[in-house]
């Protein structure tokens, strides 16, 4: 398809050249010349506006990291640019960060307008937690395996002792994970059911750190408009609310592909291009739940 549209694309910028040839040579009318100069830019005034707006945002900065946070203990999550998170998202961010040990409180705000706090404890995760402390050392082993397979001649690692240890953990492996996930589902039902809802922000526990998610520019324009469809664009902030201090924030623009970006890109998804960090998740990973990575 993308060849195909190339090969049009070419033909209609044939033409146009042909047209301005044609008007140059027998009209010296301007509104004829400046008709073909339109027909000339017409396919590319969304790449063009898309452009110029990235420019202008880039010229501030668009995160800034005051602070990393490894066990942030209670945190209330925002979600103003998409409406709230849903029942899926919930449980997913449940799932994710609620250990009971790094993070033992979590509220979050749902698309119904309600606000819902999840709580857990070290015994609520006992049971995910002891096979996990049985994946880790496994994992260890089979990184230092790794890096000794390269070492082997490529004739003989198929039958090398190296490549059968490998084998042996990667199915001790593949059972632990199956039991963690099944330990952490049932362990979600019971905090999930647990949870508690409020009407009101007010009624809502007090936590330490608030992420925020608004849109960085008023809706309705070709920012963030559900008509034009050009730009997304959100801004995420971190706050201590101890200190009531902004500790990182982070600014993306993400451009819908349209017709032309989504056949002349193999970028997945319907953004591109994208300035800032494009996930939400990553940053506010890296600022304020740094205990995922162990």
């Amino acid at each position: 398809m993308g060849i195909i549209l190339l090969a049009v694309l070419a033909v209609y910028l044939l033409i146009v050249v042909i047209l301005f040839v044609i008007v140059g040579k027998f009209t010296k009318k301007k509104y004829a010349i400046i008709l073909v100069i339109i027909l000339l830019i017409a396919p590319f005034t969304r790449t063009i506006l898309i452009k110029s707006l990235f420019y202008h945002y880039s010229q501030t900065p668009l995160s800034e990291i005051h602070e990393t946070v490894e066990e942030p203990i209670s945190v209330y999550w925002e979600d103003n640019a998409s409406g709230g998170l849903n029942g899926l998202h919930r449980r997913l961010n449940v799932d994710i960060y609620l250990d009971g040990r790094h993070l033992k409180l979590l509220v979050l705000k749902g698309s119904d307008g309600k606000y819902y706090s999840y709580r857990a404890n070290e015994n609520d995760r006992k049971k995910s937690f002891d096979i996990s402390s049985r994946m880790k050392p496994l994992k260890r082993d089979r990184a230092l395996l790794e890096e000794k397979k390269y070492r082997i001649p490529r004739q003989k690692i198929k039958d090398h002792p190296v490549m059968q240890k490998i084998s042996s953990i990667d199915i001790e492996l593949t059972k632990l994970h199956k039991q963690y996930r099944d330990a952490k589902h049932e362990e979600n039902i019971v905090i999930i059911n647990n949870a508690k809802s409020y009407r009101q922000m007010s009624e809502i526990p007090s936590v330490n750190y608030l992420i925020k998610i608004d849109p960085p520019l008023p809706t309705g324009t070709f920012i963030n408009s559900n008509f034009f469809h050009l730009i997304y664009a959100d801004r995420i902030s971190i706050i201590d609310m101890r200190e009531n201090i902004e500790i990182a924030y982070s600014k993306r623009y993400m451009a819908y592909k349209g017709f032309w970006g989504g056949q002349f890109t193999d970028i997945p998804g319907k953004f591109s291009p994208v300035i800032g960090e494009d996930s939400v998740m990553y940053f506010s990973n890296s600022v304020l739940f740094g205990y995922l990575r162990y």
